[in-house]
């Protein structure tokens, strides 16, 4: 069960981060997306690479997953971006989740990015995590 957890995990992250009121106000509002709408306003996160792998020989027991957190802004410079992830790594430390048909074990923010996309003339960010969960 834990390894099929990676959508609820992602439900769980998703609920969370749009009720914190700092993430809210570094985006300007509750601009989290799995699907970019086609007119989104800028700064804006989107869930990026997600995996998940079994823990132990029982793969079904417990699992780690690794799940990536993109900001865009279209402002030059890094303030923006790194001003979200901030907010972003902030709203998860220490943070119990509720993740349906599993137990979160832990979750940890394990690295934070920021970079300049010249081709898209976009400040891109992106914020790591690690979260175990286990079979409920």
């Amino acid at each position: 069960m834990s390894m099929v957890s990676l959508w609820p995990l992602q439900k769980a992250l998703y609920a969370h981060l749009v009720a914190d009121p700092d993430v809210s106000i570094s985006l300007g509002g509750a601009r989290l997306y799995d699907e970019v709408p086609t007119a989104a306003l800028y700064p804006y996160v989107t869930f990026g690479a997600a995996t998940s792998s079994p823990l132990g020989e029982d793969s079904n027991a417990s699992a780690a997953h690794r799940v990536t957190l993109n900001v865009w802004s279209q402002r030059r410079g890094s303030g923006q971006a790194k001003q979200v992830l901030s907010a972003l790594a902030a709203a998860l430390e220490e943070t119990t989740l509720t993740v349906s048909g599993a137990v979160l074990v832990s979750l940890q923010v394990t690295e934070l990015e920021c970079d300049w996309d010249q081709e898209d003339l976009l400040t891109k960010g992106s914020l790591t995590l690690r979260a175990v969960t286990h079979s409920a």
